[in-house]
């Protein structure tokens, strides 16, 4: 007969649980707390009454409320190459948010040649959606929508022949109005007309010098509602206008 004494390891079962509950719970709050936690202030974009070649921007503020930094992506959609239309651009596209911090994304809408007569073929409408990706995180869908005021930059000439007058309407007075049949756009006359009469065609680099931005809205403006030009407008400015009557 022999007695021997052994010390052997005995599992609690309660105690096993705990314990892995507890690792499990641990890694849980890690890989959220890893996660990036990110709050949008607009989601919902509009831009109202654009103007041909007149930018406007919205920004939208991104803010990073998580623990780990924010990396963010605009992507395309489905089937898509570019992540937004061309009339529109996004600065930043990409980049970082380090906790506690936030960002501001600018989104311009810009009515350039191209856009302004597909929208005015109606080959393309005045919306998209921009999709934010974050690494490791979530996806915000961002609505853009707008309306164009009515101009004649970029619409057929047909068109514009056929019109009983401006665009957005005459003003009182200004002299424009017609329901004689023409053969030309009333807006071409217009300009043609003002560089005759101002002397234009003495000026030297008619059609290569600069005008004042200011006085080319004024003129675009002018030939959309049909009010009468100012005398002080620069001849230059006529002519970049019938350039950019002309390209469209």
């Amino acid at each position: 007969a022999a007695i021997f004494s052994l010390q052997v390891k005995e599992i609690d079962r309660e105690k096993q649980k705990q314990a892995y509950s507890d690792i499990i719970r641990r890694l849980d709050k890690w890989e959220n707390d890893s996660m990036p936690k990110v709050e949008l202030q607009e989601r919902d974009l509009r831009f109202d009454n654009l103007n041909f070649d007149s930018p406007r921007t919205v920004s939208v503020s991104v803010k990073n409320t998580g623990l780990a930094q924010a990396t963010f992506r605009f992507v395309p959609k489905l089937e898509e190459k570019e992540f937004c239309k061309p009339w529109l651009s996004l600065h930043p596209s990409f980049g970082m948010i380090p906790p506690g911090e936030s960002l501001e994304v600018e989104v311009t809408a810009c009515l350039d040649r191209t856009a302004i007569h597909t929208l005015n073929c109606g080959r393309d409408t005045l919306d998209d959606i921009l999709i934010l990706r974050f690494e490791n995180g979530p996806h915000f869908f961002l609505s853009v929508s707008g309306s164009v005021l009515p101009t004649c930059f970029g619409m057929p000439l047909g068109k514009l022949v056929e019109a009983p007058g401006p665009v957005r309407g005459a003003a009182p007075g200004s002299g424009v109005e017609t329901s004689t049949p023409v053969s030309i756009p009333s807006e071409l006359w217009r300009l043609v007309d003002a560089l005759y009469k101002n002397g234009a065609m003495q000026r030297q680099n008619l059609f290569i010098e600069k005008a004042q931005v200011s006085e080319l809205h004024e003129l675009r403006e002018a030939l959309d509602t049909g009010s009468p030009f100012r005398s002080e407008i620069s001849p230059y400015a006529f002519a970049i206008t019938l350039i950019d009557f002309l390209e469209n």
